[in-house]
């Protein structure tokens, strides 16, 4: 896994891209009492379309941390700041501020898993079988671990509900499917489906690793094909967080993987739980 330092240059006070696109198309002049009224007079949808068009074009490149369209990006923002009659805040009175921020990738040719079961192993390629997700906690990973497979590996005790009820997830790798079960309400459905909040789940029971299973709800929203095409393009995701952060929200968690819907077949079933090992 390799690491580098970021240098990335933010318009300050951008506390939502879109809020800001829309106060920078109306150029609002603030002045007299009724200053509230005026603003709002003064929004134009064909100003806030404008620079929507503009800052979601094709040319922007997506504006990923660090990149090209990044900067095309904030610079077009400090030009509306400038022109709103904003005050620079930002380094050296600009209307930018350097923060670090780190970029982690997977090393392609030194990620590999591997699954036993009945005493033969399968290797399975990255990329093809599975992607995996980086720590930015950890330069490098290696686990190996039985798995269990948990189904939606959810723990919502206001819902009656619990995947590890009765089931012992110490020190294995969880196996998990996309998504919450299907009678919780959409947006109890929508927190439970959250990589974010599965990971801590299962780190709370004292799993060491994650492995999401591909399944058709998955590749519906979000295609294994364009997910790995993400993580090649983008050449990994980038972090602000601080070490402590990391270490609160992924105690135990050490490695997490996604698995292509082929792959996923030859660990789990539709019943029973089975315990292969795998290692990463």
């Amino acid at each position: 896994m390799k690491k580098s330092q970021i240098a990335s240059r933010l318009a300050v006070c951008i506390g939502g891209l879109i809020v800001i696109t829309l106060l920078g198309g109306t150029r609002i002049v603030l002045a007299g009492k009724d200053a509230a009224d005026e603003a709002s007079a003064a929004i134009r949808p064909e100003a806030i379309r404008a620079d929507m068009r503009f800052l979601a074009d094709d040319l922007l490149e997506g504006r990923g941390t660090g990149t090209r369209g990044h900067e095309i990006a904030a610079k077009f923002m400090a030009s509306e700041f400038e022109a709103m009659g904003l005050e620079p805040a930002g380094d050296d009175g600009t209307y930018f501020q350097s923060v670090p921020l780190r970029s982690i990738e997977p090393v392609q040719e030194r990620t590999t898993l591997s699954l036993w079961r009945g005493g033969k192993e399968q290797v399975l390629i990255f990329g093809r079988d599975f992607i995996s997700l980086v720590d930015p906690g950890r330069t490098e990973v290696s686990v190996e671990a039985p798995v269990v497979y948990l189904g939606f590996g959810v723990t919502a005790p206001e819902q009656g509900y619990d995947d590890y009820a009765g089931i012992d997830a110490k020190g294995k790798i969880v196996a998990l499917v996309y998504g919450a079960p299907p009678q919780f309400e959409p947006t109890i459905r929508a927190h439970y489906s959250s990589r974010a909040v599965k990971a801590a789940n299962a780190a709370a029971h004292g799993a060491v690793g994650t492995l999401l299973l591909d399944n058709p709800a998955m590749e519906q929203t979000y295609p294994y094909k364009d997910r790995v095409s993400d993580l090649l393009r983008e050449a990994g995701n980038t972090f602000g967080l601080s070490e402590r952060r990391q270490k609160v929200e992924r105690p135990e968690h050490q490695a997490a993987a996604d698995h292509h819907e082929m792959a996923a077949d030859n660990l789990s079933q539709a019943s029973g739980r089975y315990e292969p090992a795998v290692r990463f």
